[in-house]
Order: C-alpha cells, then structure tokens, then sequence
C-alpha cells in the first residue's frame, strides 16, 4: 500500500507540473497577444490624427465640374416673362421653371454659406466656380420674392466672402503634424485672383445692405 500510494503522490505531482507549465504558457500567449493588440492601437493613432478633416478633393473638384455646368447652362440664363415665344402657355412654363430653380436656389445657399469654412482646405482654383455659382444663384432670387426670407444667411455671406475665411490651428503636441497645425485662410474679397475678386465683390453688393455696406468697407 505504501509504495502505491508513492506512485500516486508521484503521479499528482507531475501533472500539477504540467498545469504549472501550461499554465505559465498560456500566459505567455495572452501576454504576447495583448503587447501586439497594443502595438497595433499605437500604429493606428497617426492615421487617425491626419484625417481631421473629413474632406475629399476629388468630390470638391467633381461639384466645382457641376457647378460650372449648371451656372453656365441654367443660372445664368436670365429672361423676362415677356420673352416668351409668342401665345400664353411659353410665358406659364419659364414662370414655373424660374419658381423651381428659385426654390432650389434657396434650398442650396445656406449649404454653400457652411462649405465656405472649408474653403480653407480646397484647392483655391476651385474657389472661383464655387463662387460664380453662389453669385448666380443670388442673381434668380433677385427676381422672385423668397430673397427677402433669407437675411441672415445672405449677411453672413457677405461677410465671410468680404473679411474671408480663416480656420484655426489645431493644438498638436507632435513635430511630425506642425505644418498640418498652422492655421489655414481662404481670402476671397482680397484674393490675388481677379475674376475671383470681381466675384466676390458682386456677392458682397448683393447680400450686404446698404445701411451696411460702409460699415463693412471701414474695417
């Protein structure tokens, strides 16, 4: 009976070895996986920091294309209701015609007065179509009634197409992102670009009043 009871201890004490040892290896594993869950978190902080602004030049210069277009083709063409082609019914039609894109018109420039802050972050070639189609716009509203609704959205474009946009810097302790960091502007009013500035000084007329209009030029 003894010397079976010493197979048995002996026995007990090998496998409670073998739990040790399994044990402290799968510890190991859950250790080892941890540090690589970790490394990979840490990897993906940088990415996450470069993509502070959730903006795609390629979709930018896509709607700048549409704009153009629809500027171009659309806005721009201004009739009277007495251009019709002869009879009441042409009359009718670019009456309702003109009411719809009138609709729209107002529907889009509250939009646009909100893209401006990201103007900063375009390509300033594409400014110029972002403003002709804002200024064509403004210029169907001037035939219909719903301009009057709008005040306060036509001032704040004007003011911010006058003073232009400036963004600000954004507090980055790290050297590798101290460009990104700087503050960035979009001048439109005192843009270099001439066709811009004309743009731009058609818009600020057309939604500053007159009232304002000195005030605004002083500062």
């Amino acid at each position: 009976m003894e010397i079976q009871a010493k197979r048995v201890q002996a026995r007990l004490d090998n496998l409670q070895r073998k739990y040790e040892f399994m044990t402290i290896q799968r510890l190991k594993g859950n250790s080892h996986a941890a540090h690589e869950i970790k490394s990979l978190k840490q990897e993906k902080v940088p990415v996450s920091k470069t993509c502070k602004v959730p903006l795609n030049a390629q979709v930018y210069e896509l709607l700048t294309i549409f704009m153009d277009w629809i500027s171009d083709y659309y806005l721009s063409k201004l009739k009277s209701e007495g251009s019709g082609m002869g009879g009441e019914s042409p009359v009718l039609k670019f009456a309702s015609q003109r009411n719809d894109i009138q609709e729209k018109c107002v529907k889009l420039l509250p939009v646009m007065t909100e893209q401006l802050q990201w103007m900063p972050f375009v390509n300033s070639k594409l400014h110029e179509p972002f403003l002709k189609f804002i200024y064509w716009s403004l210029r169907q509203l001037e035939a219909g009634t719903l301009h009057s609704t709008m005040t306060s959205t036509l001032r704040r474009l004007g003011e911010d197409i006058f003073k232009g946009v400036v963004t600000k810097a954004i507090q980055d302790n790290s050297s590798e992102h101290s460009m990104e960091n700087k503050p960035k502007t979009a001048a439109f009013f005192r843009s270099s670009n001439l066709p811009l500035r004309f743009l731009s000084t058609l818009i600020v007329l057309k939604t500053v009043t007159q009232g304002k209009l000195s005030n605004v030029l002083i500062v």
